[in-house]
């Protein structure tokens, strides 16, 4: 049995307002803009952009029309948007280099994954200082971790409000640990410092490791970047040579300079 109690409440609280009836309008009109905006993208059908247009932002801004009483405020999805971004990169790049170790998707890597791993790390530095140095590392090896996974693993199980436990590391067994693991680096099964494209990504799912959600995280950062030879840390991009460019230039001036200044010399003793 459906519950009455909801259209009461549109009946008698949403409509009763104005400015809240004038909202819910605005607000259809944006759902059918996204609808007519879907279709577009789908089928290819750009004669709809005009229809698109006018439910995105005519109706809309006509439905909102007046003044702002109050300061406009920044809308704060885009920034959680931006961080829930970033937050799917760091998880996939982990979930790649872990991969080799761990048995679960990257679902399970955010939820079973990630604070046991920080806590295999952590604790020996806390419990037993520069002595714990090495156990730490051996957890990392295991699972294939670069000095940097464990910042964005930090990052990833920090909560709002909860500190970060490596911060409550002695600065002196932190620096121990960085030194100790860059002497220790071992061979990984993975390129550091290479960006992950579409075709790679594209590649990569042929095999049968990532699923469409991983894909979607992985080639979100590659839509507006153009390849760079120099961000590979692989690729040796040699220096010019600006000195020998300008010796060669100036010698090739002097040599065109010769023949008139012997045209000169000829013409004064004619005269």
């Amino acid at each position: 049995m459906v519950s009455p109690l909801p259209p009461y409440l549109i009946i008698n609280s949403l409509f009763s307002n104005e400015k809240c009836k004038r909202a819910a309008q605005a607000a259809d009109a944006i759902s059918i803009g996204d609808l007519i905006d879907s279709k577009i993208r789908g089928t290819n059908n750009w004669s709809l952009l005009e229809s698109q247009a006018i439910f995105s932002s005519v109706l809309p801004g006509h439905y909102m029309a007046g003044h702002f009483t109050d300061r406009i405020n920044f809308p704060g999805w885009l920034g959680k948007n931006s961080s829930a971004n970033k937050h799917k990169r760091i998880l996939s790049e982990l979930y790649m280099h872990t991969r080799m170790s761990s048995s679960g998707n990257r679902l399970a890597m955010n939820l079973d994954y990630l604070v046991p791993l920080r806590n295999a790390i952590i604790n020996p530095l806390k419990k037993y200082g520069v002595d714990g140095v090495q156990q730490a590392i051996d957890i990392m090896k295991a699972y294939s971790l670069l000095r940097e996974d464990l910042d964005n693993l930090m990052e990833l199980t920090q909560w709002k409000g909860t500190e970060n436990p490596f911060n409550k590391i002695d600065a002196k067994v932190k620096s121990a640990f960085t030194r100790a693991y860059n002497k220790q680096a071992s061979a990984l099964p993975f390129a550091p410092g290479t960006a992950v494209s579409k075709k790679r990504a594209a590649a990569i799912d042929a095999e049968g490791i990532l699923n469409e959600e991983d894909l979607a995280a992985l080639a979100d950062e590659d839509d507006n970047e153009d390849e760079d030879a120099t961000a590979d840390a692989f690729i040796k991009v040699k220096a010019k040579d600006t000195k020998s460019k300008t010796q060669t230039n100036k010698a090739g001036t002097s040599k065109g300079k010769e023949p008139t200044t012997s045209k000169k010399k000829g013409r004064s003793a004619k005269k």
